[in-house]
């Protein structure tokens, strides 16, 4: 199989995966070190149907202390992440100066998950674009993300689409967007 990642100048690498790999170490655990490792580190990384999983996610939010600091977009879509992984990125999220878009569309976040993504919003000052798309969030998690937008002045796109939001949690959305203008 072949692994495609996007390098420093957007150009496009493709490294294949070394038939003599350890089969001891998950595939995810080959592809952050090998992206830890890039020289120059990368401004982005699409890691997109990656099943990188809760433990993926956690070596993830490691490495974005350092060094992956500089990061300034991430893709995590289709992941199998759940919302302890999701909670373990929202916290590196809060003290990350680089990141300006999270795509974590299509994991299993919940309103735990969105709740730390919240928390998390409150405390970034980067984070322009936030994919929350079919993340299995609810009313819990629509409110907490509502609460946390009314202080964050940085995050201009959010999708919530395709989440179990009722009208109470689409009623603090609105409220919470119609406060920033």
């Amino acid at each position: 199989t072949m692994d495609v990642r996007s390098m420093g100048d957007d150009n496009v690498v493709v490294i294949a995966e070394d038939d003599q790999a350890s089969s001891a170490w998950p595939a995810w655990k080959h592809l952050l070190e090998d992206l830890a490792d890039a020289q120059p580190p990368p401004p982005s990384a699409k890691l997109a149907y990656k099943n990188l999983g809760d433990a993926g996610a956690f070596r993830l939010a490691e490495l974005l202390r350092a060094p992956l600091a500089d990061l300034t977009v991430l893709d995590l879509s289709c992941t199998s992440i759940g919302s302890s992984g999701a909670a373990a990125l929202a916290s590196a999220l809060r003290t990350h100066g680089s990141l300006r878009a999270l795509d974590m569309g299509s994991n299993a976040v919940t309103d735990s998950g969105a709740a730390a993504f919240a928390s998390a919003l409150s405390a970034n000052s980067t984070l322009e674009s936030l994919c929350l798309h079919a993340c299995l969030i609810g009313d819990k998690g629509a409110t907490a993300i509502a609460a946390a937008l009314k202080g964050n002045e940085t995050l201009t796109e959010l999708n919530l689409r395709q989440n179990y939001i009722d009208d109470a949690g689409a009623t603090q959305l609105a409220e919470a967007l119609q406060g920033a203008r």
